[in-house]
């Protein structure tokens, strides 16, 4: 007869129904805190990912809620220009959207339309026409930003304002008439302005 090895029915240390003994019970531990180490810091850092997304979304402006019809105050330079929402009475709104155009390429219609632009995917361009009331005074016309100011000597005041009319004649022949502003859209509009 000759010798074998004899496998136990049961498992336990020392042997194993194939006859492979089993990890000692002090390294299995060890084993499993290296694992609950590892998937708490994958759970960790997951966590913080998902935290940091969400609160970056939250917090994130409304995709530039400025439409037609909205005013704005406008400062910097042409050339870096900043814009911001604000009620069409604020003393600082200084210009009205009068056309929203979704594609920064495209023009403005025809007119003295300052345009503020906003390049990129997003990007999109604001047709602005000046937000004048008659006896309001500006400082920088044409071709810069125009402020509001007070009235005196070197600003221009916005003398009539002519409804219905893009026809610059409406603010006559007068050699104190500087500039006539005329917009077609979103309705024909003759801004007078007069150098003090």
């Amino acid at each position: 007869m000759s010798q074998g090895y004899w496998l136990p029915t049961e498992p336990g240390y020392g042997a194993t129904a194939l006859g492979v003994p089993p990890t000692p019970p002090g390294k299995k531990r060890g084993r499993v805190v290296r694992i609950g180490i590892v998937a708490a810091l994958v759970v960790g850092v997951a966590a913080c990912l998902v935290i940091g997304f969400w609160g970056s979304m939250t917090s994130a402006p409304d995709d530039d809620p400025i439409a037609a019809g909205d005013c704005a105050k406008v400062w910097g330079t042409t050339s870096d220009a900043d814009l911001e929402k604000v009620d069409c009475v604020d003393p600082q709104a200084n210009y009205r959207v009068a056309v929203r155009v979704d594609n920064a390429t495209d023009a403005c219609p025809s007119g003295d339309y300052a345009y503020y632009q906003r390049a990129g995917l997003d990007g999109y361009r604001l047709c602005l026409t000046l937000n004048a009331a008659e006896g309001e005074c500006f400082e920088d016309l044409p071709g810069s930003i125009s402020r509001k100011a007070d009235c005196a000597l070197g600003k221009y005041r916005a003398g009539k304002i002519v409804r219905g009319t893009t026809d610059r004649m409406t603010c006559g022949t007068d050699t104190t008439a500087e500039w006539a502003l005329v917009y077609s859209t979103p309705e024909r509009l003759t801004i007078c302005m007069r150098k003090l």
